[in-house]
């Protein structure tokens, strides 16, 4: 499934700049890859051993 930052931060209690660092964080861990375009494109989770 998908969601989007907005719906995620609503759904989580938390704001939308809190739910962009955390993509931010993951990202810099090497974590979440961007997969697609800016707009319709989706974050694709990896997952380590």
């Amino acid at each position: 499934g998908s969601i989007s930052q907005d719906k995620m931060a609503e759904k989580i209690g938390v704001s939308k700049r809190a739910i962009e660092m955390q993509i931010a964080n993951l990202k810099a861990k090497g974590l979440l890859v961007r997969e697609g375009a800016d707009h319709g494109g989706y974050w694709r989770i990896i997952v380590k051993p």
